[in-house]
């Protein structure tokens, strides 16, 4: 009997806190670590759409009894798939401890998730040997006419000398050195600087391995040019010109207005017209962002303006990479500590890219509240409101106010009746007791 119950309980526990290992994978470039030692994770997001980025307060390092440990962390967000984290392991125990991505939102199945996922370290014992290396991936965006270069500090944290040999994979850039020795508690910083300037292409990676007795790192360096148009498809060419010196300048055409939204259904969305009522639960919704500009986008940014501002969300709340001919998902929701009344709304959801490719929707959206009549926002700029609107707010106003002179008038004629009828009727009432007295004083008098 404890057994079943137990095994239910193992079914309980799985079913809260299910574990995608297909959603998101955690690539850790070494299989154990020392303490101090430098942790590369590159996190790939799989079959998810995330609709929060990554960031620094998303990972946590944590042992088998859920305690967490105090992290210098990193993040590079490459193109919302591809994340490298990296940090410095604190003075730990020999033992497996967790690397975790705590409160994860996304959208999975048609659904709004937060979860945690886990993945597995192994740190082993030993003070020699031990290097730390900042930083530990480099990307770097410039455009055409730019070069860019950082400082690479290696650093020796443990207690004898290391050798250090530096080699580089990539044409497109050089460093200051390449072989040197570090004492216990010393940094060399190396400097590395690119020379891309008049080469062709938009992206450039390489990779810069440190070598030593105890271990090796692989510094991945990324360079993106952002002006850059890529000519991938011939069917996009438009025109050859300038052949000279056996060097051909192939023109590519951009479609400036190749980013579109798009409903699940793939339906192009144009404009957003939206009815709304005041109290009312509405659940989040998928739009889809497809990019046929015929070139890949960087740095897509989204906004809502004029009335429409702050009532909407839109997650992620941007994106810094999307290739020609993809999409993405996005939630569209509505802003849950937004305050609006009833009322006519008008703005628009606004697009940019640093290619200048984007595009504009308007917006109209209609408030109503069942509850009570129709009263105009004073946050609302009145020339937004449709005269619809404002015509039926008039008329309302006016009517009532004529219904209250209408009965306050007939009020006061039945007052006035009414003091006449009794002015009237005291009056007789007097006549008849002076008749009656004066009937008594002839009695009297006989």
């Amino acid at each position: 009997m404890s057994c079943k119950i137990f095994l239910w309980l193992i079914v309980f526990v799985l079913f809260l806190f299910p574990i995608y290992a297909s959603d998101i994978n955690f690539n850790l470039q070494k299989d154990n670590y020392k303490s101090f030692e430098t942790v590369q994770l590159n996190i790939v997001i799989e079959n998810i759409t995330l609709t929060k980025d990554l960031d620094i307060n998303n990972l946590v390092l944590q042992d088998d009894s859920g305690k967490s440990f105090n992290l210098a962390k990193n993040v590079i967000n490459i193109d919302n798939k591809n994340y490298y984290f990296y940090f410095d392991l604190p003075l730990l125990n020999q033992a497996d401890y967790k690397i975790a991505l705590v409160n994860v939102n996304y959208i999975k199945d048609n659904g709004f998730k937060v979860s945690n996922f886990f993945n597995n370290i192994s740190v082993v014992s030993g003070d020699t040997q031990i290097v730390s290396v900042r930083p530990a991936y480099f990307l770097s965006k410039i455009t055409s006419k730019q070069e860019t270069s950082f400082t690479l500090f290696i650093t020796n944290k443990g207690k004898d000398i290391v050798n250090i040999n530096l080699q580089k994979s990539g044409d497109f850039f050089n460093l200051d050195a390449k072989e040197f020795n570090l004492a216990p508690g010393s940094t060399k910083n190396v400097n590395v600087v690119t020379s891309i300037f008049g080469k062709a292409g938009g992206n450039f990676t390489g990779d810069i391995n440190i070598v030593y007795s105890g271990g090796s790192y692989k510094i991945p360096f990324l360079v993106f040019r952002t002006d850059f148009v890529e000519n991938k498809n011939i069917a996009n060419f438009t025109s050859i010109s300038n052949v000279t010196n056996n060097v051909t300048v192939i023109k590519t055409e951009v479609n400036y207005d190749g980013l579109v939204l798009k409903t699940l259904s793939d339906r192009i969305i144009k404009n957003l017209d939206i009815d709304l009522n005041v109290g009312d639960y509405y659940p989040p919704s998928q739009i889809i962002l497809s990019n046929d500009a015929g070139i890949d986008l960087h740095n897509i940014k989204y906004l809502f303006n004029k009335d429409v501002k702050g009532i909407f969300d839109l997650q992620p709340n941007s994106l810094d990479f999307l290739e020609n001919g993809k999409s993405e998902t996005l939630l569209f929701s509505l802003n849950g500590s937004s305050h609006f009344f009833a009322g006519s709304y008008n703005g628009s959801l606004v697009f940019s890219s640093d290619e200048r490719v984007g595009f504009s929707i308007p917006m109209k959206v209609r408030v109503f509240d069942n509850t009570k009549p129709i009263v105009e926002n004073k946050n609302v700029v009145n020339s937004t409101v449709n005269n619809a609107t404002v015509k039926t707010v008039v008329e309302e106003k006016s009517n009532f106010n004529f219904t209250w002179i209408v009965l306050v008038f007939f009020i006061l004629i039945f007052l006035i009746l009414i003091y006449f009828f009794y002015k009237k009727t005291k009056g007789k009432k007097d006549e008849f007791e002076r008749f009656v007295d004066k009937v008594k004083n002839r009695r009297d008098s006989y």
